[in-house]
């Protein structure tokens, strides 16, 4: 993230928008509350050589399942994005992995 750390910018995010914490943003919404989370996971840092494409799908849904059971929250579902010079290869097992997650 360059000089700034994830943790100084939640804590400036924090101070602007109230409702967004380290795990998830929690929104009210007709009379109850929404948790959203979102990872940003990169090839090169948060996987190590050889990883599968299906347990990078796993391992990106289930950072973000877990950020809403850390809020005791119940996942209502999951948008998963990606980008990488190989996606069309990628894409069919991770998009297992990410279901079985």
């Amino acid at each position: 993230m360059g000089e700034l750390r994830e943790w100084e910018l939640l804590e400036r995010i924090g101070r602007q928008v109230p409702a967004v914490g380290d795990d998830c943003a929690v929104l009210s919404f007709a009379g109850t509350n929404l948790l959203l989370t979102t990872d940003l996971m990169h090839q090169a840092s948060d996987f190590p050589p050889g990883t599968t494409p299906y347990t990078m799908g796993w391992r990106a849904v289930a950072a973000s399942l877990s950020d809403i059971a850390a809020m005791g929250g119940r996942p209502l579902g999951v948008v998963l994005a990606g980008s990488a010079p190989d996606w069309d290869q990628l894409f069919p097992e991770l998009l297992i992995g990410a279901r079985e997650a």
